[in-house]
């Protein structure tokens, strides 16, 4: 994600925060995230990008979101996920 498009999603979480992000979309590549363990339900860490992948599997079912996940052949440690509605894409290693 580069600086300007960064400090947009900034912009946009502190004007409407993220009760609801369908109001974010496109929210973009939010990068390559380590030490998130997905089986773990691990979102304890502080930060926006990880408060962001926290709202949306909380908001998931209730507005229907898609999640697309493929696991790479690299002893299925790195995942990918993407949902389309929101135009969102985040990749974690489970490895780390």
């Amino acid at each position: 994600m580069s600086t300007e498009r960064r400090m947009e999603l900034v912009r946009k979480v502190g004007l409407l925060g993220l009760s609801d992000l369908r109001k974010l979309a496109p929210i973009g590549d939010l990068g390559y995230l380590n030490d998130i363990s997905y089986y773990r339900g691990d979102f304890t860490r502080s930060g926006l990008i990880e408060a962001i992948i926290h709202a949306f599997y909380e908001q998931k079912n209730r507005f229907g979101f898609t999640e697309v996940c493929r696991e790479t052949v690299w002893r299925c440690t790195d995942h990918e996920y993407y949902c389309p509605e929101l135009g969102m894409y985040w990749q974690i290693d489970s490895g780390d």
